[in-house]
């Protein structure tokens, strides 16, 4: 698989600019920053766009629900993985063909600033169209996220699809946290 300059540059130069803008919307509100705030157990997944690098044809408005679950601390885990939390993820979503989609993950993140995080989520795609294509409806699933953190009960995540072979043009995906109080 080559990636294509471009392609890089315009992933790079998008991830900039969203990190910016929903930086800046979201500090209008009066908000304390990350640090004071303690990570919610369950969270509300609220998806709804994405934006396609190679656009024809994609949909875009990729409306759906999901959670996130904080998975309690375990001393079963790396040491790399002890100070950060990790997530067990579920959402429902129309996807880029406007098939049902079904995503199931384990996500970790960690604080990039106070207002921003990153992170990883790995896991399976279900969506019955894939069977066309790959003889299988799952797939399997690695994707890095930029999130932001603002004690507010409403917070952005970007997820960023890369480029990869003829599965994915690359994309940016688009969800709305809602932190729940329990």
């Amino acid at each position: 698989m080559t990636l294509n300059k471009n392609v890089i540059i315009q992933l790079l130069l998008s991830i900039l600019l969203i990190s910016i803008s929903s930086t800046a919307l979201l500090s209008s509100v009066t908000a304390a920053p990350y640090e004071n705030q303690k990570d919610k157990d369950l969270n509300l997944h609220l998806n709804g766009a994405s934006y396609h690098f190679k656009r024809a044809g994609h949909n875009e408005q990729n409306y759906g629900l999901g959670f996130s679950y904080k998975l309690s601390d375990s001393n079963q885990r790396p040491d790399f993985l002890k100070k950060e939390p990790l997530y067990f993820e579920l959402d429902i979503f129309k996807d880029s063909f406007s098939d049902t989609g079904l995503t199931a993950a384990i996500a970790w993140k960690k604080r990039l600033s106070k207002r921003t995080s990153y992170g990883i989520k790995a896991g399976l795609w279900y969506a019955q169209s894939n069977t066309d294509k790959y003889n299988t409806p799952f797939l399997p699933y690695v994707v890095p996220f930029l999130e932001t953190n603002y004690d507010t009960r409403i917070n952005l995540r970007t997820t960023i699809v890369p480029p990869f072979g003829d599965v994915t043009y690359g994309s940016l995906m688009f969800q709305l946290i809602i932190k729940t109080d329990r």
